[in-house]
């Protein structure tokens, strides 16, 4: 049993309960983080302190229980960050677990009005593993006045078939 109940990410609080019903696993779980955006230069325990695990879930049916509860983009409130990593051990959204790692960085517009199913199409690919790429660790959302940010990190940024991998399911 796992409880989403942060008020800045969840629509309400829920107490999710895994049913009688056979689970689809998924090929590795996930953990979903939340964070308020932070000042420039902060230290690692600052930053640590700030970030907060509020799910995880390895199975489709757990994180549909987690996932109906989480609020939409447009109903998150600015300088919020939302992350999506797999739940393994060192595997957080901080730069410090993966010193050689990088990310693709997708700038989306306000007017656009796209940000919603971008994002939800992000979490179905990382979930459902579309990138193929295990060195694929998480997905972040960046909520900004102007613009809004879609991340997409990898483990190892040196492996150029990787970076190329995960450009081509981004489209």
């Amino acid at each position: 049993m796992t409880s989403v109940t942060n008020k800045e990410v969840a629509t309400a609080p829920a107490i999710v309960e895994k049913g009688e019903e056979e689970e689809h696993p998924l090929q590795t779980g996930w953990s979903l983080w939340y964070d308020k955006k932070m000042p420039k230069k902060i230290d690692v325990g600052t930053y640590q302190s700030n970030l907060q695990k509020i799910a995880n879930f390895n199975t489709v049916e757990d994180f549909w229980r987690h996932y109906i509860h989480v609020k939409r983009p447009s109903q998150l409130s600015r300088d919020v960050n939302l992350y999506l990593f797999r739940d393994q051990p060192n595997c957080a959204p901080m730069w410090e677990a993966f010193p050689q790692g990088g990310c693709w960085i997708l700038k989306i517009k306000k007017k656009a009005n796209v940000l919603g199913k971008m994002w939800q199409d992000l979490v179905f690919a990382a979930i459902g593993e579309a990138f193929e790429q295990l060195d694929v660790v998480g997905i972040a959302m960046a909520i900004r006045s102007k613009e809004d940010m879609l991340s997409v990190w990898n483990a190892d940024n040196s492996d150029d078939n990787t970076r190329f991998a995960i450009g081509c399911v981004l489209g």
